[in-house]
C-alpha cells in the first residue's frame, strides 16, 4: 500500500469494533483507478488474521439485470449449495421451486431472500467476526441496494463490517436514494483522494524495479496520482522496450501514450453517454486545460447548453476546475481519448477549432495553437501576431512561438528571414546565446536584406560576448553592422559605440586578475546590467 497507510488504519479500526460487536457499514469512494479494491483487499486481509470470515464479489455492469447478483456472488448463494440455508436462498433467486414446495410465479421473494441472507449473516456471526466486502456498487441491481439498506440495520449490534465500494459516476436514482438512507443510519464514508507525490514516486520505483528519474516522474505525474494509470504506464513502457534502467535509476524518453494503457483508460470510460465522449473529444482537441467559452464555440453550442453533458464527465472526475477554467483531471486520459482519434480527423477538428476561435474573436495565440497541431501553414501569421503580443510580457513564449512559426513556414517563405530575426533578438534577451549562432549566421550566408543583417550581426554579436566570452568576434561583428550600407545613423552609431564599449571592457578585464573575480565575462556581465 502507497499512500494510504491513513485510510488503511481507519478501516483497520472499524473492523477491531466490528470485533467486539459494534458493526457498521463503510462506504469507499473514488474514481476508477484511485486504488478501492487495493485498500478493500488489504482490510480483509488484515480482518482475516484477526479471525474474520471475509467475503467478497463485485457488480458487474452487464448484470445489473440479475437481482441480487452481487449478495449471491459474495455469499455463494446458489441451488447446488451444500449450506441447505444458501441453497433455499439460491433456489428463490432463481425460481427453481424447493423439493417440498411448488414455485408460485406470482409470489414477490424479496422479502424473504432480503431476511435469509440476514439469518445467513447473524449465524455466520455468532461464531466469529464477518467482513462483507460488495464492490462497484454503482453497477449493482435495484433489489441488492434494498437488501444493504435493510441489512445495515441490524450491523449496529453485529459483529459485521460490510465494506461497499463505488465511483462517482455513473450513479442512477436509486444509488443515491440507497446512500442517503445508508447515511441516516451512520455509514462512515471514506472519498479516496489522488496519492500524494511521495507515494507517486514510491509506487513508480516498486513497479520499474529502480527509483524514477526525471523524465520518467514527468510522465507518470500526468496521472495526477492515480495509481492504476501509475502503474499501467509504467508497465507499459516496459513492455514497448522504452524503459531503461541504469545506475539504480529507471528513465524514459517522452513517447506516445502505449496502447495498452490507452485501451485501459478508454475502457474506463466506456460507461459514459455517447453524447458526453463526444464531447470530451472535443475539449481533447483544445488541450489538458480550456475555457468553456472555446469548448461552447467549438461545439457550436452555448455554454449553458453543455452543463448536461458535462454532468457525467465532471461527476465522474475526469473533468474539473482549474483556475476558473476547465481541464481534464489526468493528462493520461485526455492523451487517451486524443490518441484515439484518426490523424486525419484530428487535423481536421484542429482547423474547425482554429476558425471556431477566430470567429469568436480568441486570441492569435489560441488560434495559431490549433492551426499548428494542424499542421496547417496559414499558423505561421497567427503565431507570428502572438509572439509579438507575448513579447514584452514573457519573452519565452515568444521565442517558443517564434520557432513553432518557422517550422511551419516553407523555406521560401517571404517573411522567414524577418522571424528568423526576431527569434534571434528573443534567443538574446532570454539568454540562450548558444542557439543564437547558428541561425545567425544561415541567414548572413544568404544575403539578407540591408537593416536585417544589421540586426543579426549585432545580435551575433551578443552570442559571441555574452555566451564565449570572445570580444575580438564580438567587437568584429558590431563594426560590420554599423557598416551596411543604408541602415539609419542611429543604428550604425549605436553598432559603432557597441564595438567601442567592448575594447574597453577588454582592456579593462586584461589589467585586472582573474583569480580577484573579475575577468572580461564579469566585467561585460556588471557593465551589462547596469
Amino acid at each position: 500500500m502507497f499512500g494510504r497507510e491513513r485510510e488503511l488504519d481507519e478501516l483497520s479500526a472499524l473492523a477491531d469494533a466490528a470485533a467486539r460487536g459494534k458493526g457498521g457499514v463503510v462506504l469507499v469512494e473514488g474514481e476508477a483507478g484511485i486504488g478501492k479494491t487495493q485498500l478493500v483487499t488489504a482490510t480483509l486481509t488484515r480482518a482475516e488474521t484477526s479471525g474474520f470470515a471475509a467475503f467478497r464479489a463485485a457488480a458487474e455492469a452487464l448484470e445489473r439485470g440479475r437481482p441480487f447478483g452481487v449478495v449471491a456472488d459474495a455469499l455463494e448463494l446458489h441451488p447446488r449449495s451444500d449450506d441447505p440455508e444458501r441453497a433455499e436462498i439460491g433456489r428463490l433467486l432463481t425460481g427453481e421451486p424447493s423439493p417440498d414446495e411448488t414455485s408460485n410465479p406470482y409470489a414477490d421473494p424479496t422479502f424473504r431472500i432480503i431476511e435469509s441472507v440476514g439469518a445467513i449473516l447473524e449465524r455466520l456471526a455468532s461464531k466469529r467476526p464477518v467482513a462483507v466486502a460488495l464492490e462497484d456498487l454503482h453497477w449493482a441491481d435495484v433489489s441488492t441496494l434494498g437488501a444493504v439498506v435493510s441489512l445495515a440495520r441490524r450491523f449496529a449490534a453485529m459483529p459485521v463490517l460490510m465494506l461497499l465500494t463505488m465511483r462517482p459516476s455513473p450513479r442512477s436514482h436509486d444509488l443515491d436514494g440507497a446512500v442517503e438512507r445508508l447515511w441516516s443510519r451512520g455509514a462512515r464514508q471514506l472519498r479516496l483522494s489522488p496519492l500524494p507525490d511521495d507515494a507517486v514516486v514510491a509506487l513508480t520505483a516498486e513497479v520499474a524495479t529502480a527509483a524514477p528519474g526525471p523524465s520518467l516522474l514527468r510522465q507518470v505525474r500526468g496521472a495526477s496520482g492515480n495509481p492504476l494509470y501509475v502503474i499501467e504506464l509504467v508497465r507499459a513502457l516496459r513492455d514497448a522496450g522504452a524503459l531503461r534502467v541504469a545506475g539504480g535509476v529507471a528513465e524514459s524518453d517522452e513517447t506516445p501514450l502505449p496502447s495498452t494503457l490507452r485501451e485501459t483508460i478508454l475502457r474506463r470510460l466506456s460507461f459514459l453517454p455517447a453524447d458526453a465522449l463526444e464531447l470530451l473529444r472535443l475539449a481533447s482537441v483544445l488541450g489538458s486545460t480550456f475555457a468553456a467559452d472555446d469548448l461552447a464555440a467549438v461545439a457550436g453550442q452555448p455554454a449553458r447548453d453543455l452543463l448536461t453533458r458535462l454532468q457525467e464527465p465532471v461527476r465522474a472526475g475526469v473533468i474539473g476546475e482549474a483556475g476558473g477554467a476547465l481541464a481534464f483531471r489526468h493528462e493520461l486520459i485526455r492523451a487517451a481519448v486524443y490518441d484515439d482519434i484518426p490523424g486525419t480527423i484530428r487535423s481536421r477538428l484542429h482547423r474547425e477549432a482554429a476558425e471556431a476561435l477566430a470567429t469568436a474573436g480568441a486570441s492569435p495565440a489560441r488560434v495559431g495553437e490549433q492551426l499548428a497541431l494542424a499542421g496547417d501553414p496559414e499558423a505561421v501569421p497567427w503565431l507570428r501576431r502572438a509572439a509579438r503580443h507575448a513579447a514584452s510580457r514573457s519573452p519565452l513564449v515568444a521565442t517558443d512561438l517564434l520557432r513553432r512559426a518557422l517550422d511551419l513556414a516553407a523555406f521560401d517563405h517571404p517573411k522567414r528571414e524577418a522571424m528568423t530575426s526576431e527569434l534571434l533578438t528573443s534567443l538574446v534577451i532570454v539568454g540562450r546565446m548558444a542557439e543564437v549562432e547558428p541561425l545567425a549566421r544561415d541567414i548572413l550566408a544568404r544575403d539578407p536584406p540591408p537593416l536585417l543583417e544589421a540586426s543579426i550581426r549585432s545580435n551575433l554579436a551578443n552570442a559571441l560576448l555574452y555566451r564565449e566570452i570572445r570580444p575580438d568576434a564580438a567587437r568584429e561583428q558590431f563594426a560590420r553592422a554599423a557598416a551596411v550600407a543604408d541602415i539609419p545613423d542611429w543604428l550604425a552609431s549605436w553598432n559603432v559605440a557597441l564595438a567601442a564599449l567592448v575594447q574597453v571592457l577588454d582592456q579593462r578585464a586584461k589589467r585586472w586578475p582573474r583569480h580577484q573575480g573579475v575577468g572580461l565575462d564579469g566585467a561585460v556581465r556588471r557593465e551589462h546590467a547596469a
